[in-house]
């Protein structure tokens, strides 16, 4: 759904001109790419909300302390955190599976939302371009086939930060944290009781994300 840009048309005014939003798009590819939005804006929220968790932080605390944080380091203080409350290389390995692909269509949905649709000469009506804020240009593929496959997975990829999040939960609430020396000691209740269903509700949902339909290539 993104790739390097490459033209052989120099971006120049005489080779650009403004589209209408109503020509450029069409009403499905419109709420496609809102469907989209929304979506991931519920993932930010859960990645939020399992890192206050795995923090053991308050909401208040955990808003000034997160909220801000890049993607990436959000994502890395997930790992870490799955790491410090002693969970099993196993769970650990599910739990970084769906990290890692919050990252790759954290991408594309930035790729989606922020792509232009001024038109550049021999542009295919169905890319769009993202330029990065370090200068880079990329071609964004918005077909509609495209935005629903996207949606797809960010409405699994919810469930599975879902998941995390009520993982992080049961280990954070049966276990008790030594607060001078950090250390970490069990709680009452058996963890694996508690986490086990979630650990199988986690990989189930992985393995449908994972069996979806390709996400379609860009027309030649």
């Amino acid at each position: 759904m993104k790739r390097p840009h490459e033209s052989k048309f120099p971006d120049l005014p005489g080779h650009i001109f403004l589209r209408n939003i109503e020509n450029a798009l069409s009403k499905e590819q419109l709420a496609g790419i809102g469907k989209v939005a929304i979506l991931w804006a519920d993932c930010d929220e859960l990645v939020n909300l399992s890192l206050q968790r795995g923090l053991r932080l308050t909401s208040s605390i955990a808003r000034a302390a997160i909220s801000g944080l890049a993607l990436p380091k959000k994502t890395s203080l997930i790992n870490e955190c799955a790491e410090k409350l002693l969970l099993t290389v196993s769970i650990r390995n599910l739990i970084g599976t769906t990290i890692s692909a919050c990252g790759n269509l954290g991408d594309y949905r930035d790729a989606v939302v922020h792509s232009t649709i001024i038109a550049h000469t021999g542009q295919h009506p169905d890319i769009g371009r993202q330029v990065s804020r370090a200068g880079k240009k990329y071609d964004v593929l918005r077909s509609q086939e495209a935005l629903d496959g996207l949606a797809e997975r960010l409405d699994i990829l919810r469930d599975e930060l879902s998941t995390i999040d009520n993982i992080f939960t049961c280990v954070t609430c049966s276990h008790t944290v030594d607060g001078d020396t950090g250390k970490i000691s069990e709680g009452t209740g058996p963890v694996s009781e508690r986490v086990g269903p979630l650990i199988g509700c986690l990989a189930s949902l992985q393995a449908r994300r994972e069996q979806l339909k390709p996400l379609p290539k860009f027309p030649d």
